[in-house]
């Protein structure tokens, strides 16, 4: 029987090519959405789960005293309230390097500590080539780091590779970077700040899984860091330098270890409590506390820096598109189904006839339904591993296909079918199962269906592509709004250069001067300037108290042309002149105009307007207490950590007393920037000895500020544009059954003298009227969602009419393409056919 009703669904299928293949484009590209939606969650949710011991491995974390490098903090979103508060709490990831050997010796849970520490910019030296490391890709570790993680070796004997002071283990593309295709062990390499040591390559590591949020190019023990023997006797508990990672015992309470770990912390650090009098809140201060995460878990969590964030409320609100998608794809087929069912109305009622039953009407829509499902989900894996590469563009995720088992893609896939199948073929072969034969037989005239159920389902997958429409335009305008917004300073044609020598070499200072001489003499160099900070990094932050509360204030080294280069405003005073040597002098602070907690500057500054107005807009010229340095001038706000945010307080010291760690070239405009460039490189490899020659432009660091979002909007565009094609698809199939159920009202009219015009009205005002329901319901929800996006946004544009009309006009013209053939083709039919039956 069952073969029967399969034999029978794939002739039908067959013989309905167009509404087969509708159907068959539809679920396929929601099938392959929702696939590439699994596998993205898939590939966050197994983040540092590949390591044997993963639930038995937790970060130690400390209370956040200073409240700063939340990287979510203060995100707003539809999804906030999922996320949980703990996994936005930022607590601090260093510790001082006895901390974790400590807490080892008082508990007997712990079975081992893996202590890091980030090792900072490196340049590797090989024979008589350079090499710059990408920033946190080097670190100094724990001996048994390899024992303890699963990052397995080519090469080397990882309980063994990191046993010698000087020994190193690289990965396999670093090995392939630096030695080509030499055998790498035993080579031995040097670091531009300590040319002396030789470093010796005892191990070679595959390649680091995409997975973890540990990403290292060289790695090495902890005993090579120049400064580990002081670190090591010094009980202080007064620096943060080192990351720690705690491998528990089996069977260990972790809920009674974490509350005996928070009691130790009280006594452990009570004396350097005592010490912190610059902590402002004191309450927080006697709340300070050790605290463990689950390794695994530590990726959803915003404490910063972590090699990688998972954002749950981004995973959530991914997975509500592919939702969306869903069962836009599954209303589709119901209407298709339905439109091609009128026409089997008579076949369904013969079977009834010779004795089919409800039941036997039911598995014979079901079986067509579950084939067409398999195919689309057949076709949907093909479409998902073909988009793949594009999709990891769009998300800026990086799945790997083989970090999935054949066993995950089968499991998903039985599910996705089951969904499927059960809710796009129901509700079409309950309703034609239900119809009585006598009806369906009648003059074998069509069946008139009901589509009340039908306007609700259009209805809804409208209104959420309207809703998907309007936040496309919304947050394309305010990235464009992001691009175009004055900064307050100067960022275009500008390229900034990192200074590959380390901060107490002679050479980072002359390299400053040489690059000034050369930009002399380029007729294509508008100007040059140089800080220790560029756009969002290289920040330092100092205490002050300013009324009476303690503020973190950001410190910016600079050069006396840094003002006139990015043409910021001065709003009172003065800038720095070469002219007067106070400025980049130091001088001592009268002990009147200090305060016991507050860092005294001790030279001159230029204050931004934010931090003008905080001090309560001070006289010039002379030595302001809260910053005990003198301001000689304030200048404009302008961003220069993050485009999102409000301009921080911040003020200027000349620095360059160790060389500048970037210096900014302004090109002209109208010259050939790439040939401009080279010409720089060359000049830059004479007088480095071809050190690496690291470069940006100064707008693409802005955009990173904002990089997420730009990846969120190419996602809602994404899906908006899947969704329009898969809803046009419904509203095809919608005006289909409105044509078949109206077949002899049309035929009467056109006898009537009913103009083709007149019968497309007829035929297509319930879809426009449709159309402007669902507008109507979108716009409430989408004022709400974007309103709640915008917030993340200090500066953002403001919703207008612009928006929803745009979006209403883009849903109505839609809506009348999707109609239109249907609608053409009922009205040009001729009367004597459509009414011959009657």
């Amino acid at each position: 029987m069952f073969i029967n009703y399969f034999k029978i669904a794939i002739r039908n299928l067959l013989n309905k090519k167009i509404y087969s293949g509708i159907n068959l484009l539809g679920l396929s590209i929601a099938a392959a959405f929702c696939m590439l939606v699994y596998m993205f969650m898939q590939q966050e949710r197994s983040f540092d789960r590949f390591h044997k011991n993963s639930d038995r491995l937790y970060r130690l974390e400390a209370t956040n005293l200073l409240d700063f490098g939340e990287k979510g903090k203060g995100k707003k979103g539809f999804f906030g309230f999922l996320v949980g508060k703990d996994n936005d709490v930022s607590n601090m990831l260093t510790h001082s390097y006895i901390v974790a050997e400590d807490i080892k010796t008082a508990f007997p849970e712990v079975e081992a500590v893996v202590r890091s520490r980030a090792a900072g910019d490196v340049v590797v030296w090989y024979e008589n080539e350079s090499f710059k490391m990408a920033e946190t890709k080097v670190t100094y570790v724990e001996k048994n780091f390899f024992s303890v993680f699963d990052f397995p070796l080519v090469q080397g004997n990882g309980a063994a590779a990191l046993n010698e002071k000087y020994n190193i283990v690289i990965n396999q593309r670093t090995a392939k970077r630096l030695f080509g295709n030499d055998n790498p062990v035993g080579k031995t390499i040097r670091f531009a700040k300590d040319g002396t040591i030789i470093y010796t390559v005892t191990g070679v590591a595959k390649d680091f899984p995409t997975n973890s949020s540990y990403d290292y190019d060289i790695v090495l023990p902890l005993e090579a860091h120049p400064a580990h023997l002081t670190e090591m006797a010094d009980r202080s508990n007064n620096h943060f330098s080192y990351s720690a990672i705690l491998l528990l015992k089996n069977n260990t309470n972790v809920a009674f270890f974490e509350k005996r770990l928070i009691s130790f912390s009280k006594t452990y650090y009570a004396d350097v409590l005592q010490e912190w009098t610059w902590v402002e809140d004191k309450k927080k201060l006697a709340d300070f506390h050790l605290s463990i995460r689950p390794f695994a878990n530590a990726h959803y969590n915003t404490s910063y820096p972590w090699g990688h964030y998972s954002d749950l409320e981004n995973l959530y609100q991914l997975a509500t598109l592919a939702l969306i998608i869903l069962l836009i794809a599954c209303v589709n087929y119901v209407l298709l189904t339905l439109t091609n069912t009128v026409s089997r109305s008579q076949e369904v009622g013969i079977r009834k006839t010779l004795g089919a039953g409800r039941k036997n009407i039911i598995w014979q829509f079901l079986a067509e339904t579950q084939i067409l499902v398999l195919l689309s989900i057949v076709t949907g894996i093909i479409l998902c591993i073909s988009v793949l590469p594009y999709f990891n563009a769009v998300t800026g995720s990086s799945i790997d296909m083989s970090n999935f088992s054949f066993g995950d893609f089968f499991i998903g896939s039985i599910c996705l079918f089951i969904i499927l199948g059960f809710a796009a073929g129901f509700y079409p072969a309950l309703v034609m199962s239900g119809m009585k034969p006598l009806s369906m037989l009648r003059k074998f005239s069509s069946v008139k269906i009901n589509p009340v159920l039908s306007k609700a389902l259009v209805v809804g997958q409208y209104a959420a592509c309207v809703l998907l429409i309007i936040s496309s335009l919304v947050i394309a305008k305010q990235m464009t709004y992001m691009n175009k917004m004055n900064l307050g300073f100067d960022k275009e044609q500008v390229i900034l250069m990192e200074n590959p020598y380390d901060w107490n070499d002679p050479d980072r200072i002359a390299l400053t001067q040489r690059i000034y001489q050369y930009a002399s003499a380029d007729a294509a160099i508008e100007n040059v300037t140089s800080a220790n900070t560029k756009f969002g990094y290289g920040l330092s932050m100092n205490g002050h108290l300013i009324g009476g509360k303690r503020e973190m204030i950001f410190q910016m080294p600079v050069d006396f042309t840094y003002f006139d280069f990015f043409k910021i405003k001065l709003l009172k005073g003065r800038f720095f002149s070469k002219d007067m040597a106070t400025d980049s002098a130091r001088f001592a602070v009268p002990a009147n105009k200090s305060l016991e907690g507050s860092t005294s500057v001790r030279m001159a500054v230029v204050v931004n307007e934010s931090l003008y107005k905080l001090l309560g807009q001070p006289p010039l010229d002379e030595i302001n207490v809260p910053l005990g340095a003198r301001i000689i001038g304030v200048c404009d706000d302008y961003q220069f950590f993050n485009a999102t945010q409000k301009v921080s307080p911040a003020y200027h010291t000349i620095g360059g007393q160790y060389g500048f760690a970037f210096t900014y070239v302004k090109i002209k405009a109208g010259q050939d920037l790439p040939e401009v460039i080279d010409r720089i490189k060359s000049n830059w490899d004479k007088i480095t000895a071809r050190r690496p020659f690291t470069f940006s432009f100064v707008d693409d660091e802005v955009k990173k500020g904002y990089e997420s979002y730009i990846q969120w909007l190419k996602t809602v565009n994404a899906a908006t544009i899947l969704a329009v094609i898969i809803a046009c698809l419904g509203l095809f199939g919608l005006s289909a059954l409105y044509a078949v159920n109206r077949t002899k009202e049309v035929g009467i009219r056109k006898v009537m003298g009913a103009s083709l015009a007149n019968i497309f009205v007829l035929l297509n005002k319930d879809v426009i009227k449709l159309a402007l329901v669902a507008f109507i319901i979108a716009v409430p929800l989408a004022v709400y969602f974007m309103n709640s996006w915008l917030q993340n946004f200090a500066f953002r544009i403001h919703l207008n009419w612009i928006f929803f009309f745009a979006a209403g006009c883009i849903g109505v013209l839609l809506a009348i393409i999707a109609v239109s053939y249907h609608s053409l083709k009922a009205a040009g039919a001729t009367p004597v056919k459509t009414l011959r039956t009657e």
